[in-house]
């Protein structure tokens, strides 16, 4: 029998205690466990990197610590045989799944005391390769990076560093460039080119694309320029030969053709930087699509430099010599414009597609302008600016880089894609007008889109999603045809571009139209439940719940809706089909498709889908099959109180890995058959939990004070007592309890508290849902987490003197706003980041992109769903500076000095306002950090304040000296003022704690 007071929580948080525990669990009794301390920190891993070998037979993962050496792990699925690599990263598999590629980064102690040093040499990353089938490891020192070439995994490439090796004719000290392995891993034969500036691999094959640039000096050992190597035989052919600079080195998609970007300058000296990890581009020409910013501005702010020289080539094995398409005297492009140096270079998949980047020639600067002009440093700002200045200052390096999109058409087309052969010649998808061009992946087909804010471009400081106007653009004649105006979304063409699609926020309609007619249909019409998000609760418009792409053959669009998965033919709307026969409605499910084939274009209707399924009610997940061709229900194959995260399958066999979790259970990685058999457990990230005091996460609800049934996430000390009283953490955001079996591993969080941590302390933690009124967003909060409390406090054993709130950025919001209506029914409470005045915070920057806030006020996250002028008492009402002298909570602020998304002058009106009225108030400041805190030593240290603040208040533990007499300006860097003042309190100038 439970004593009075307590409720059905309590039984339902002793039901999950007291049952069966899982084989992972602790099994000696919580007494002899202890408590998570801040020195956990240093000794938990993370799964980084992961991945399944082609043949199923390998697991590799790495484990990396918040302020520690990562580990490379290499495990057999198939029988206990386990490789450990010290400081392993960046791991891949090559030659058929025999050998494993990784960097081997140097200790973190080591580089820590080379930066304090400046005399001290920075120790640099090592290359490994690990033989799967005998364990033997062999090094390379001194590299910058390394790619496996993506055509044959027996070969790879490794940029050595240029001190690594002396290569003939020069010493170190000289040289710029570092020597080009081309490693055999089968032979383990090594062929050095040397003074290699860059290099890029073929797709397909073993061919590879090598910028060389040896010294001018006689008896060099290479020839300066591009060379066409081929890894397996040896061969070399000089592309060009030159001292230029060479970027944007590509390939088409079978390795006959190549493109490159060339200017006749030398480039200057770059600041040291690695290549990319393995399996990226080595350049950055990888897509197709125009960068998406804005044009107003771009020619004119162009510097002259930026306007040397440039050409772009392609060439083939066949031709004697490279092929010019255009170069900065703008050949062959419209009258004032010239290449870009910056713009993307790719093939379309058939090869016969030239993409590149072009720009309006820079009006030049002239160089005889007084003295006295050219020492002003002055912004205009103008009120018919497209861009906020603070935008213009943020995009100002793209802008200076802007670049179009246009197509060299090569004129070797074979029909087979559907358009005409055409001759040779230039065609420009993006300008100033249409500045954003998208082309499909394999840039074959006859159509791209467009879109161009147009007049829209300055309502984006106030309206979100932002407003565009969208085109259809025939690609081999650049010519433009209106799909859209004054839309919020972005029309997407279908597989064999018959059809575009898209969804309009604004109506809450999925639409489609056929190419080459202006008739739009709805396409949604035939699924009789919303397709916009049903819970939505800003004053934007409601985002679609997506769709997964389409069936092979462009017979059906697939759609999703908050449960099901619908198949809707564009031909004929009204005829939807359920492909998982609403049984995600009728039984509070959701289904996702999976996809498990990384290079499928669409679903094939005649194989069955995996889909991930998760249970709205009792935040279940698992997984189900689903028939594409019919509309039956799927076929279960696992649901469990987990989280799994979506699998991947081996390329070539059938094994998955995943990872499930719980709030107990760490997300380790897990492999199985297809239908989730014969789990096996890959990692074991971290056996030291098994030594500490944890607790337990359940599921409440609760009605809040707007008659609305909420859900929150209820965790409770190990050994939890209904009979006792705890002290409560209140931590909340926004909607947080489908994240129940959500798994917190003890590092020093960025902001908010750590939930286990906590729980070990024998604090009980309440994570609420909220549901908000537009324009009620404080009360809205206030109305959904009292309740809550309040039943918590009824059921007995929470602590009514002793509960605490935490919350960070809007959280930190409400918890301000919060405090303002309950006077010391809170014992403490520390928001971080936190909006004190909507009035002044309305017209503030968020300066890491320079948008003014007026957006978030008006349609997004703050919810008053009017602007200030015509709502200016909603601005006030929620503004928690304007109530602070309702305030009895004690209050911890944390806001740092360069935040980019809430200005810190924010925290400092409530923390002197708070001041001024002789409130208990603390602010911690990060000096140059951004939201939240970013080094290991700040997050930790936000951590231990957090703690000893609630410790105070809550434990009566003594105050920290930081909290007691604060830390003057003159010892910053002497002390962190964490020594507790036995006998002290915190009090205010009327002498209440």
């Amino acid at each position: 029998m439970f004593p009075a007071g307590v409720t059905a929580v309590t039984v339902l948080v002793l039901s999950l205690l007291v049952g069966p525990a899982p084989t992972w669990a602790q099994s000696s009794s919580s007494e002899q466990l202890r408590p998570i301390g801040h020195e956990a920190y240093e000794i938990w891993n993370t799964i980084g990197t992961r991945s399944i070998s082609d043949d199923g037979r390998w697991v590799l993962f790495t484990l990396t610590k918040e302020d520690g050496d990562d580990e490379l792990v290499v495990r057999a699925t198939e029988d206990e045989t386990e490789y450990r690599l010290e400081r392993g990263a960046s791991p891949t598999f090559a030659l058929g799944d025999q050998r494993v590629v990784y960097r081997i980064r140097p200790y973190v102690e080591a580089t820590r005391e080379a930066q304090s040093n400046r005399n001290s040499e920075t120790p640099r990353d090592s290359l490994g390769v690990l033989d799967l089938s005998t364990g033997e490891r062999t090094t390379q020192p001194m590299i910058q990076g390394f790619q496996i070439a993506v055509g044959d995994d027996r070969y790879m490439a490794v940029h050595l560093r240029p001190e690594a090796d002396e290569a003939p004719g020069e010493g170190d000290d000289t040289k710029e460039h570092g020597t080009l392995l081309l490693w055999d891993l089968q032979t383990d034969e090594r062929t050095a080119h040397y003074y290699a500036r860059s290099y890029q691999w073929a797709p397909e094959g073993t061919a590879l694309l090598a910028s060389l640039a040896p010294p001018e000096t006689e008896g060099a050992p290479a020839i300066a320029g591009l060379h066409w190597i081929d890894a397996a035989s040896q061969e070399v052919t000089v592309v060009i030969e030159t001292r230029g600079e060479l970027s944007q080195l590509t390939f088409n998609s079978d390795a006959t053709r190549a493109a490159f970007l060339h200017s006749s300058e030398a480039p200057e000296p770059e600041e040291e930087s690695g290549d990319p990890e393995p399996g990226a581009d080595s350049e950055s020409g990888a897509g197709l699509e125009s960068e998406n910013v804005s044009a107003e501005t771009s020619a004119a702010s162009r510097p002259a430099s930026d306007t040397a020289r440039w050409a772009l080539h392609h060439w083939a094995p066949e031709m004697t010599e490279p092929a010019t398409v255009t170069t900065s005297a703008g050949e062959g492009l419209r009258d004032g414009w010239e290449l870009s140096q910056y713009g993307s270079v790719n093939f379309s998949d058939d090869g016969t597609r030239l993409f590149f980047g072009t720009a309006p020639r820079p009006e030049p600067v002239p160089d005889d302008r007084p003295r006295l002009e050219t020492e002003v440093d002055v912004e205009v700002w103008h009120y018919l600016d497209e861009e906020l200045m603070t935008v213009q200052n943020v995009r100002a390096n793209q802008e200076r880089r802007r670049n179009y999109t246009a197509v060299h058409l090569l004129g070797e087309a074979s029909g087979a894609s559907g358009f005409p052969a055409t001759g040779e010649r230039i065609v420009q998808l993006a300008d100033p007008d249409l500045p954003s061009v998208s082309v499909s992946s394999n840039g074959d087909g006859r159509w791209a889109t467009g879109t161009a804010t147009g007049p829209y471009g300055i309502m984006s400081s106030w309206e979100s999603p932002n407003f565009r106007d969208s085109y259809l653009v025939e690609v081999e004649t650049g010519e433009r045809t209106l799909i859209a105006e004054a839309t919020q979304a972005n029309p997407s063409l279908s597989p064999e571009e018959s059809f575009l699609t898209w969804y309009e926020p604004g109506d809450s309609i999925w639409y489609v139209q056929e190419v080459g007619s202006d008739t739009r249909r709805e396409l949604s019409v035939g699924i009789p439940h919303p397709v916009w998000n049903e819970i939505h609760d800003s004053p934007s418009a409601a985002g679609s719940y997506g769709s997964p792409g389409w069936l092979d053959g462009e017979s059906a669009i697939l759609l999703y809706d908050r449960h099901d998965v619908w198949a809707v033919d564009p031909r004929d709307p009204a005829a939807a089909r359920s492909l998982t026969g609403e049984a995600g409605r009728a039984n509070d499910l959701r289904y996702r498709l999976i996809q498990l084939d990384s290079d499928a274009d669409g679903w094939d209707s005649g194989e069955p889908a995996l889909a991930s399924a998760f249970h709205m009610g009792t935040k279940d997940a698992g997984f189900a099959r689903v028939s594409l061709g019919n509309t039956n229900a799927p076929q279960a194959l696992l649901m469990e109180p987990r989280n799994f995260s979506n699998p991947t399958k081996a390329s070539n066999a059938e094994r998955l890995l995943f990872t499930q979790e719980t709030f107990r259970e760490f997300p380790d990685l897990w492999v199985s058959d297809l239908d989730f058999d014969g789990r096996s457990r890959m990692s074991e990230a971290n056996p030291q939990q098994a030594e500490y005091r944890w607790g337990d996460a359940a599921l409440m609800s609760w009605i809040s004070l707007d008659g609305i049934e909420l859900d929150g996430i209820l965790i409770t000390p190990d050994d939890f007592d209904p009979t006792r009283q705890y002290p409560m953490m209140v931590y909340f955001y926004d909607r947080s309890s489908d994240g129940l079996h959500s798994h917190q591993a003890p590092i020093p969080h960025r902001s908010v508290i750590n939930r286990p941590m906590y729980a070990s302390h024998d604090y009980v933690v309440f994570v609420p849902d909220i549901v908000y009124r537009i324009g009620y967003p404080g009360e809205s909060a206030y109305n959904a987490i009292m309740p809550g409390v309040t039943k918590l406090i009824e059921a007995g054993f929470v602590d009514p003197e002793r509960i605490a709130l935490q919350g960070h950025s809007w959280g930190g919001y409400q918890i301000a706003f919060m405090v303002t209506r309950t006077r010391d029914l809170f014992r403490a409470a520390a928001a971080g980041a936190p909006v004190s005045n909507m009035t002044s915070a309305y017209g503030g920057i968020r300066w890491d992109s320079g948008l003014v806030r007026q957006f978030q006020y008006e349609r997004t996250q703050s919810r008053l769903g009017q602007n200030l002028w015509d709502a200016p008492m909603r601005y006030i009402e929620n503004s928690p500076l304007f109530w602070v002298d309702k305030i009895e909570t004690p209050l911890l602020i944390m806001h740092n000095d360069r935040d980019g998304a809430v200005p810190w002058e924010q925290g400092i009106e409530l923390f002197t306002a708070m001041r001024r009225l002789s409130k208990p108030a603390w602010m911690i400041n990060y000096p140059g950090e951004p939201h939240w805190p970013t080094t290991f030593a700040n997050k930790r240290d936000w951590n231990i304040r957090m703690k000893q603040f609630f410790d105070h208040f809550l434990k009566d533990d003594p105050p920290p000296a930081w909290m007691v007499e604060g830390i003057p300006a003159i010892r910053k860097g002497e002390t962190l003022g964490y020594e507790p003042v036995e006998g002290a309190t915190v009090t205010d100038p009327d002498g209440r704690r």
